[in-house]
């Protein structure tokens, strides 16, 4: 997601991989921090200063205990916002 989108985002909000458009698995987003710092992106594979760390619980495509995980901000979607 952009940076638009991921200042907006809040916990509630349901995302999914940007790597894979038709990937069934989706998640929700449970907590939302910030971090700066350069890091190279795990997906986009571009070295970025700052990004929001999300924790995701995962709907599918994966079992328990590992369905909720971190992943910066560049690497996910929104599917749709929480109200």
């Amino acid at each position: 997601m952009n940076w638009k989108e991921a200042e907006r985002i809040k916990p509630g909000a349901i995302v999914r991989e940007s790597w894979m458009p038709d990937s069934p698995r989706t998640g929700l987003v449970l907590a939302k921090e910030y971090e700066e710092g350069e890091k190279r992106e795990h997906l986009l594979c571009l070295v970025k200063d700052k990004r929001y760390i999300l924790t995701i619980n995962w709907f599918a495509g994966e079992k328990a205990p590992q369905r909720i995980k971190k992943h910066s901000s560049w690497d996910l979607m929104v599917i749709k916002h929480a109200k």
